[in-house]
């Protein structure tokens, strides 16, 4: 039977559907087109360079680039200019241009004299006196790009010690110090070994009848635990690395039964070039007392939050700062820093930098000088 002709009504309906049906095909398309190209450039972004496949199936479901499969001449043409137009843009751009892949994050478990990680050796040291209130907390960045942690302020200054250190651009800590285990020295702690890789540990040795069993400290030597690092144990004598113009060492602790937490606290010299850093804890009159070492610093991390029974004047004749920061809570109810350690900073013509005026304060120094990034407070 012949086959009936379409009527002009039936070929206009056919023919819309049919342009309806193009469109959807393009419209889908672009869309894969530009999912794919998402991802390629995502991936790009990433360092990821195996990512640079989805460029592949990007190109190829662009439609002008599809026209090169047609039996149409004029789409084929389209087609091969945009593939030749893509490859010559690819081509331009040198290969040292594509960014490069990001380096894995360092083990907990790996030595600390592996290379550090974050920021490369700049050739200067930084010290940060970071303000966590009534607590003490310093983050240094070595010259050679390691980096140090010494105390931890109390454990809600935990997640900021965390962030402040991820945004100078660290993802290890190659020493972590724990002057003594008081709750304002130790309590962010665990959060820090939670949130780097970490390299030494030290912590000094107290009596058994001195060992505290508060949570906060049971907590620290979980995270140590879990992390599976060691303690080495803090004291007099004790080098942490020396070479490179860099050297730091404890000074202190030089007893082993105070009857008194502060007294254990481990007291760290760090040396570069010609300028040097006494970092305290909360040691006091009797651990001073007790230092033989040359403790000759340009600044001084003032004991035990300024209190009147830290940095006697004898030991502040052998220190001699040209600085002295004392990290402090703004109206504590321990009525820190005392008068009589201000006066004799005062006396001993230090330049007094407090937390609880200024925030954190970072110190510079390149060797040779040392510079703040503040001035001392009134």
């Amino acid at each position: 039977a012949a086959v009936p002709e379409r009527t002009a009504a039936e070929n206009g309906r056919i023919e819309k559907e049919t342009c309806v049906l193009k469109r959807k095909n393009r419209g889908a398309m672009w869309a894969a087109a530009a999912v794919f190209a998402l991802l390629a450039g995502w991936s790009a972004a990433s360092g990821r360079k195996e990512g640079l496949a989805f460029l592949l199936p990007a190109v190829l479901f662009l439609p002008p680039v599809a026209g090169l499969f047609s039996r149409r001449k004029g789409m084929r043409a389209r087609g091969a200019a945009v593939v030749l137009a893509a490859a010559a843009f690819v081509l331009s751009v040198p290969s040292g241009a594509w960014p490069a892949a990001p380096a894995a994050a360092p083990s907990a478990r790996e030595d600390s004299s592996a290379p550090a990680s974050g920021v490369s050796s700049s050739g200067k040291l930084r010290v940060h006196f970071l303000d966590v209130g009534e607590g003490d907390s310093e983050f240094v960045e070595l010259p050679d790009g390691k980096t140090m942690l010494i105390d931890a302020g109390n454990p809600e200054n935990g997640p900021d010690i965390a962030a402040y250190i991820r945004k100078l651009g660290h993802d290890r800590i190659d020493y972590l110090v724990a002057t003594h285990p008081h709750s304002d020295h130790i309590g962010g702690m665990a959060e820090a070994i939670r949130s780097f890789a970490v390299g030494a540990v030290y912590m000094p040795r107290t009596s058994e009848a001195d060992t505290p069993t508060t949570s906060v400290y049971r907590n620290l030597l979980t995270a140590i635990r879990d992390k599976g690092l060691k303690v080495s144990t803090a004291k007099a004598g004790v080098s942490l690395f020396d070479g490179g113009g860099e050297s730091a060492a404890f000074v202190a602790p030089n007893g082993t039964d105070y009857g008194d937490l502060n007294q254990y606290s481990a007291v760290l010299l760090l040396a570069y070039g010609k300028n040097r850093f006494l970092f305290t804890g909360d040691a006091g009159t009797v651990s001073e007392k007790e230092i033989t070492a040359d403790v000759r610093a340009d600044v001084l991390k003032v004991g035990h939050h300024g209190s009147g029974t830290s940095t006697g004047a004898a030991f502040l004749k052998k220190v001699s700062p040209k600085y002295a920061v004392i990290e402090v809570g703004k109206d504590n109810q321990y009525g820190h820093p005392a008068a009589s350690t201000l006066e004799r900073l005062r006396k001993a013509g230090a330049a007094v930098y407090r937390t609880d005026r200024l925030g954190t304060v970072t110190f510079t120094s390149d060797g040779n000088t040392v510079s703040a990034d503040k001035k001392p407070a009134s």
